[in-house]
């Protein structure tokens, strides 16, 4: 095979455009400028010729024809600017307090930083007590700083007749536990509640008619609540595909949905046994059960267990046969408590008797997660909760079950963002992209923002996957592309550091990342042939990939919630636009302002960045991370500098107020030269030796040399490259861990 070189030339040739701030933020009558920059293909810059500025929003930020922003009304909103062609956009958040809303690792939603109390949790999905019984998962995740489990609040009887008792010796024995280990190894616990209230039917009916159902929801809050750990409890993932647009839906003849929304069917005519119900883009299918209620003809009334069922479709009209005759068109004027149960087509004991589905007896109520969400709220001592939405749904929907609708309602205390690539394809046959999982990211996260309580938390929803498929390989434990069937790629260990560090700096309090794989590599291999196999993040996984995003998550988490934790969590700053894919976060502690830039690229990136409008005359930390490597230095008070960001990689600087602040220890280091070097440089990694081979720069050493460290990131691994005078390397030493005074 033969190398070529390619070169590309685009000349000076317009990229796009970019404001002066990514995201402002305002009080109310506050005033920011904003200005124009054309960005060129040859790295050069210049003023625009003549931009547009326009807002989403004027009642939120009004802007001028030159710039101006002026802030009105509190809430979220867009300025797009465009010139030559090409637009940008700056993201305008008016607030009367700028601190990050956030959690307290007890269960309490806070708006202000409270050490030893606020938390980012970061809680791989999977990973709870009964996967992490190996010695070395659990030493493993506690080097990765993964300080949140993630497992079942609530275990479901599946029976109206099981004694409280027994439910509480079962619920004790499995859930209770689980709790107490956490507790007891020092980790944290986001609950999630699907199996309580997932599906309509086998989950949710099961609950809201057993005798003790209440009781027994209370009792799992409470214990959660009670443990001191729990930070809060995701009800239903994704509850949107099972529950509909609205946590309590239009269901009578003629009822609108909110503006632009949809709303209930519109009429019900009935000739003789054969009834067509209006009801425009129903999305119902022949052979499905319906259920109403309130009629004033008794015969529309459905029986407990025995649903009408669906005959024949159109796209705005379906036709049921009734049990007997009624002629009329029934609407809202002639009929107005007619009601459709909307959750009537759901079976109860799926398959379980004479291999059917059952119709449930009765049928679960339209209001139903308005009365669970009560249930959870009316526990006393509770976590917060939410439920989760679809994530291909549009805005609207999650402001109904996330947003600020839903926390005047009592549905969610606090968002949780689930979204999905959106672009139709993938940009790598073996993974998505990082600019394209980040910009869908962002682009469900902005999208929303108008939407959502600005003084609650927000989580986002971050990749820990690999890939998914159908096994045909007897004895392979994961995806072989010469055999097996691909579905999903999934990310890798660049994507996975990109999406951690953008969601922060997006101003999430949290993430939660999809998946840890609690099978071992001898339990994938043993699966049978033709099952469906989805890769997780693990630490002790022989595909190079499952490894490589766990231990991006290390890296990532570890800085997150061991370093930067008091200023993600702190107060928000306007903060600098570079070039597109490029996400900043501007945050003040109390001890120093932090500075982040996220590459949400391919490619590695340069940019030039200003330290003057955060600096005082301290000294500057810096902290470089990328999906194979962290590494802290201290920089010398300077007005800037110009770095180039690896693909997915990261750049925190953190600008002390005063210099009594230190962050970093330094430490000495002197190599003894091989023999025939005259040069020795040094490489340095925290937390995994094993990538120290991948690190292609080092810092010279050859007549020793400072490393600055951060002793909160664990451990310093370190090797000495050995070359001669013309730069051929000759050696390297062992890697060896840094050993501190």
């Amino acid at each position: 095979m033969l190398d070529r070189v390619i070169t590309i030339n685009n000349g000076h040739t317009l990229m796009e455009i970019a404001a002066n701030y990514q995201n402002v933020y305002l009080q109310p009558a506050q005033t920011i400028s904003l200005s124009c920059r054309q960005l060129f293909t040859d790295n050069t810059s210049g003023a625009c010729r003549a931009p547009v500025y326009s807002s989403d929003n004027a009642e939120v930020a009004h802007v001028s024809g030159t710039g101006l922003i002026e802030a009105g009304n509190t809430g979220f909103t867009t300025v797009v600017l465009r010139d030559s062609g090409k637009t940008a956009k700056v993201y305008v958040s008016v607030r009367n307090s700028f601190n990050i809303p956030h959690f307290s690792g007890s269960g309490q939603l806070l708006n202000s930083y409270e050490p030893g109390n606020s938390i980012f949790p970061v809680a791989p999905f999977g990973l709870d007590a009964a996967s992490m019984q190996s010695d070395v998962i659990l030493a493993e995740t506690r080097r990765a700083a993964l300080n949140t489990l993630t497992f079942g609040l609530y275990l479901n009887t599946r029976s109206t007749s099981t004694p409280y008792t027994d439910w509480k010796t079962s619920q004790d024995q499995t859930i209770t536990s689980r709790i107490q280990w956490a507790k007891d190894n020092g980790f944290h616990i986001i609950a999630t509640g699907d199996d309580g209230f997932r599906r309509p039917g086998d989950d949710a009916q099961w609950t809201l008619n057993w005798p003790y159902g209440w009781q027994a929801t209370q009792y799992a809050m409470q214990t959660l609540a009670g443990s001191g750990v729990g930070i809060a409890a995701e009800v239903v993932d994704e509850a949107t595909m099972f529950w509909g647009w609205y946590p309590v839906n239009p269901s009578k003849v003629g009822q609108q949905g909110l503006p632009g929304q949809p709303g209930s069917f519109q009429s019900v005519a009935c000739l003789g046994g054969v009834c067509t119900v209006n009801w425009p883009k129903h999305g119902y299918r022949s052979g499905r059960w319906i259920a109403f209620q309130g009629s004033i003809h008794p015969e529309l009334n459905t029986l407990p267990g025995q649903p009408f069922v669906i005959q024949g479709t159109t796209q705005n009209t379906f036709d049921f046969l009734l049990n007997s005759s009624i002629t009329g068109t029934l609407t809202s004027d002639n009929d107005r408590n007619l009601e459709m149960m909307l959750f009537a087509g759901w079976p109860c004991n799926a398959g379980t008797t004479g291999g059917k589905d059952h119709p449930c007896v009765p049928f679960t109520a339209n209001d139903a997660v308005k009365t669970y969400s009560n249930w959870l709220r009316d526990a006393g001592l509770r976590v917060p909760f939410s439920w989760p939405a679809l994530g291909i749904s549009p805005p609207a929907v999650h402001a109904n079950w996330i947003g600020q609708v839903a926390v005047d309602q009592g549905i969610s205390d606090y968002a949780s963002h689930y979204w999905d690539v959106r672009s139709g394809g993938r940009t790598y046959s073996w993974s998505n992209g990082v600019q394209q999982r980040t910009f869908w990211m962002k682009d469900a996260f902005y999208s929303r923002q108008p939407y959502m309580a600005q003084d609650r938390p927000q989580l986002m929803l971050v990749c820990g996957s690999s890939f998914s498929y159908t096994k045909r390989s007897p004895s392979s434990a994961y995806y072989d592309p010469l055999v097996d069937t691909l579905d999903q790629p999934g990310c890798d260990g660049s994507i996975a550091a990109a999406e951690m560090m953008t969601a922060a700096a997006l101003g999430n309090a949290g993430v939660r990342q999809y998946h840890y794989d609690s099978n071992t590599p001898g339990q994938r291999a043993a699966s049978a042939l033709g099952k469906y196999m989805q890769t997780g993040m693990r630490p002790d996984a022989t595909e190079r990939n499952s490894k490589e995003i766990w231990q991006a998550a290390g890296y990532v988490s570890n800085l997150l919630t061991k370093v930067l934790q008091p200023y993600v969590l702190g107060s928000a700053e306007s903060s600098p636009a570079y070039q597109r894919s490029i996400t900043t976060a501007v945050r003040r502690g109390s001890d120093a302002t932090m500075l982040m830039i996220v590459n949400g690229n391919d490619a590695d990136r340069t940019v030039s960045v200003d330290f003057r409008p955060y600096k005082s005359d301290a000294g500057i930390i810096r902290y470089r991370l990328s999906y194979f490597y962290l590494q802290s230095d201290l920089l010398p008070d300077s007005s800037g500098e110009t770095i180039t960001l690896p693909k997915g990689g990261s750049v925190v600087y953190l600008f002390p107020f005063l210099n009594s602040t230190k962050f970093l220890q330094a430490a000495f280091l002197q190599p003894t030269l091989a023999a025939g070097a005259s040069y020795a440089g040094i490489s340095y990694n925290y937390i995994y030796s094993d990538h120290l081979s991948q690190l292609t720069d080092s810092v010279d050493c050859t007549n020793g040399c400072t490393v600055q460290v951060d002793t909160r990131l664990g451990d310093v691994y370190y090797q000495f490259i050995y070359s001669d005078a013309s730069g051929t390397v000759i050696s390297r030493t062992d890697v060896n861990k840094l050993t501190l005074p």
